[in-house]
């Protein structure tokens, strides 16, 4: 996907095991400019990767997920990919320095609940598209 002047839009992997979140997160982003692809846990996220990495500019992830979490997922995705850019959203985080320790590559954190204006600023800045 492309913008009218030919520009393509910035690509984001959304993963949520929560559909509305998903839904919400999906419409959100799309109104501000971004392209989203989606996945509902961290295996799926990495089968979605698998197909568009190369489209793909920025994950964001939820941390708290069954099967893989958002720690797991990063970890894996530097793995293959060392400038990956992920953002990990949670309701939950206690310490984002044991997790950016456990990750060991450098991520953002966003405090859930957020401001939509504040996320989308905060993709774009990640992004240097600010």
């Amino acid at each position: 996907m492309a913008t009218a002047d030919g520009v393509p839009l910035p690509t984001v992997l959304v993963v949520d095991d929560d559909a509305t979140v998903r839904r919400v997160l999906t419409l959100t982003l799309e109104s501000a400019g971004f392209r989203v692809l989606t996945a509902d846990d961290g295996r799926h996220a990495l089968t979605v990767l698998a197909s568009a990495r190369d489209v793909v500019d920025l994950i964001l992830t939820d941390v708290v997920m069954p099967e893989m979490s958002g720690v797991t997922l990063a970890q894996q995705v530097f793995a293959q990919d060392a400038a990956a850019r992920i953002c990990l959203m949670s309701g939950y985080l206690d310490d984002r320095a044991k997790m950016r320790r456990e990750i060991g590559h450098p991520v953002t954190f966003v405090q859930k609940p957020f401001d939509v204006d504040e996320l989308v600023a905060h993709l774009r800045s990640e992004l240097g598209a600010e």
